[in-house]
């Protein structure tokens, strides 16, 4: 279609998704940097967005925002899409700013009411700001349920069960939450396309119930063709997969499907990495996981997956480095969890005194 029309917008657009689907982000983003050209459409900046990203040309992404701002600022797109690039960025403050514009900007709009919800929780848990994300994943659930969007009422069930579980160890309090949300919302009462089998999965099986993990995917794979399941953006069924692999000790099956799914087509770039590495670390493979962290914490990612993944892989890889002799990397890394949990709630202060004792201690016993 190019060939005949290279103004095509619709063509440069899809084929511009196509291209940052399959990682070919150059290509990608020169498409979709053409379509912004010949017409305004928040697609098009999206695109761009997406491709300059990945390849972490982050000064080319701003200049993109303010072309989108220019263009269409009254689109909230632009505020969703400014708050997911400052998060990949790791501008966190930037990001809420954003996020908390977009909440303002569209008190009558449920659905970025909605995205607002989502992407303040998501920042919040980055900074183990832990009361704060319970609270926005709560708006989420009350959005999405005004909304009639009852597969996203239970998604946000699940990201607040998973703060209890991740963080609190606390997995009785996580499966009442997420049994709680499907006593109000039983899966028979949605859709077969929208019922979120792969998270619900997902989550059993850190919680310890593998038996239904295997039940809901095995519901998954009946009841929603093959193709759908394939092009899910996220497959949790492969992370799923993988978590049930890890609670019955089957290393190299959870680092195949973890693996999977970090090779998986797609934006988020970071889907998987954390748990591999943590395969590998359980392993006593060192380097393996050290080399898969590095990765989490160094790949521009989008805010929903990399949530729970950069606190924890900051602090590992600070305890690698320093028992490795390397004192100077293992500063560095403790350094950026000390400043990205410095604000943590009170319950979590604890661990980030313990990490701050381990950096004097670096500096105090350096060999003279």
């Amino acid at each position: 279609m190019l060939e005949r029309d290279p103004d095509n917008t619709i063509a440069l657009n899809n084929l511009a998704f196509a291209l940052n689907d399959s990682h070919r982000w150059a290509e990608a983003e020169s498409l979709a940097l053409r379509a912004t050209t010949i017409e305004q459409s928040p697609p098009y900046f999206v695109n761009a967005v997406v491709a300059q990203v990945a390849q972490g040309h982050f000064a080319d992404v701003r200049a993109t925002l303010d072309r989108f701002d220019h263009a269409l600022p009254r689109s909230p797109g632009r505020l969703v899409l400014r708050a997911r690039a400052a998060f990949a960025e790791r501008d966190y403050e930037a990001a809420q700013q954003a996020a908390r514009r977009l909440r303002e900007e569209t008190q009558n709009n449920l659905v970025f009411k909605a995205r607002s919800s989502q992407l303040l929780g998501a920042i919040a848990e980055t900074q183990g700001q832990l009361a704060a994300a319970e609270r926005h994943a709560r708006d989420f659930m009350t959005e999405s349920e005004q909304r009639g969007v009852l597969k996203d009422y239970l998604a946000g069930a699940t990201t607040a069960a998973l703060v209890e579980l991740r963080y609190r160890a606390r997995p009785a309090e996580a499966l009442r939450q997420v049994e709680g949300a499907l006593q109000r919302h039983p899966l028979a009462s949605l859709p077969p396309l929208d019922r979120p089998y792969a998270l619900l999965a997902w989550f059993y099986a850190q919680a310890g119930r593998p038996e239904q993990a295997r039940r809901l995917l095995s519901e998954y794979v009946a009841n929603v063709p093959q193709g759908v399941r394939r092009g899910e953006p996220l497959r949790f069924d492969l992370a799923a997969t993988g978590a049930i692999a890890v609670g019955e000790g089957r290393s190299q099956d959870a680092a195949a499907a973890f693996r999977g799914w970090s090779q998986e087509p797609g934006e988020c770039l970071t889907c998987g990495l954390f748990e591999l590495a943590t395969v590998y670390d359980r392993a006593h493979q060192p380097d393996s996981a050290l080399a898969i962290y590095e990765r989490v914490v160094n790949t521009p990612s989008l805010p929903y997956i990399a949530r729970y993944a950069i606190a924890p892989t900051y602090k590992r890889l600070g305890e690698l480095y320093e028992e490795r002799g390397d004192r100077a990397k293992a500063r560095e890394y403790y350094g950026r969890f000390v400043d990205l949990w410095k604000d943590a709630d009170p319950e979590l202060q604890p661990v980030v005194r313990d990490v701050r004792a381990r950096m004097t201690r670096l500096v105090e016993d350096r060999p003279r």
